[in-house]
């Protein structure tokens, strides 16, 4: 599936999660991950994610249950939408993702960062009013 996000690299999925990977991500570095809401997919992205390609690796993901990713067996609850992307995380070998998410993605962005822990060094919730206190 083509679209503006996608017109410079191509879309791949890993984990029954669709995805698009601007570079490999280093060892040493950040990765931006974006994170879209409620009812989009990757091309929410399709303006910013050119922009900050050159900057640095950049992984933009339709969540489980939307765009081009399946629905989980386990179904869609927050736990299983977070491992699923965990997973994608592990295997393409992103060590410290730089979080960004709009809407349904900041939540899923909030669980991602309590489960991940230092290992997000940032996360930008953008229009994103859902969640609540997150502790350990």
């Amino acid at each position: 599936m083509k679209s503006e996000a996608t017109d410079s690299w191509d879309a791949r999925t890993i984990h029954g999660v669709n995805y698009v990977l601007t570079s490999e991500p280093s060892l040493d570095s950040h990765t931006y991950v974006l994170l879209h809401g409620m009812g989009n997919s990757l091309a929410y992205w399709a303006g910013v994610l050119p922009l900050i390609a050159p900057q640095a690796p950049s992984l933009a993901v339709d969540i489980p249950g939307f765009g081009g990713s399946q629905v989980p067996d386990a179904g869609l609850s927050l736990e299983t939408i977070s491992s699923k992307l965990i997973a994608v995380l592990t295997s393409l070998g992103i060590k410290k993702p730089v979080l960004v998410a709009h809407s349904l993605g900041g939540l899923v962005a909030l669980d991602l960062a309590h489960k991940m822990g230092r290992m997000v060094p940032r996360l930008i919730r953008v229009s994103s009013r859902l969640g609540g206190e997150v502790t350990r």
